[in-house]
């Protein structure tokens, strides 16, 4: 359990610094670079989220590993942040569709059904951190679409707790 909050909390970190990389490559679009700058910053409070839910739930190293969650998907998902991070020729509208893409991820979505069924108490801070994640897609869509980028697919995740 330990293990794998400690993975999420390095991506959310990852995808945070993406979002700031993004925020000074574009810095010459006000708008562009003010929304990955907000993004970046939301980034960080889901880091000190899944901080809290470390403090709260792991007094035991013991406790078992959460259920649902592929540690190698962990591992691929900020592999691809990574090359991301190293890609500097990215078009805004190339960024926007990587960051829709990041926010889509599978990952986030299993591992917070995962804590749930373990800790059904942290459903409410679990389903907060989900809600960020809609909320970035909301805010990329909304840009994406002022800009005329290329459609996103839909949201692919509703939480059911």
């Amino acid at each position: 359990m330990w293990k794998t909050l400690q993975a999420i909390k390095a991506l959310e970190s990852k995808i945070g610094e993406l979002y700031r990389c993004f925020s000074d490559t574009f810095k010459d679009d006000a708008e562009g670079a003010a929304l990955f700058a907000r993004l970046a910053r939301d980034e960080d409070k889901h880091c000190s989220i899944v901080e809290f839910e470390i403090r709260l739930i792991i007094k035991d190293h013991n406790l078992p590993a959460v259920q649902g969650v592929d540690p190698e998907l962990l591992e691929r998902e900020q592999q691809k942040i990574g090359d991301l991070l190293k890609c500097h020729a990215l078009t805004l509208a190339e960024a926007v569709a990587a960051s829709l893409s990041l926010e889509q991820t599978a990952t986030e979505s299993y591992y917070r059904s995962s804590v749930v069924d373990q800790f059904p108490d942290l459903a409410g801070l679990i389903k907060r951190l989900g809600a960020g994640d809609k909320s970035h897609y909301n805010s990329l869509v909304r840009f994406a679409s002022a800009r005329g980028f290329a459609p996103p697919p839909a949201w692919p995740f509703e939480q059911s707790f």
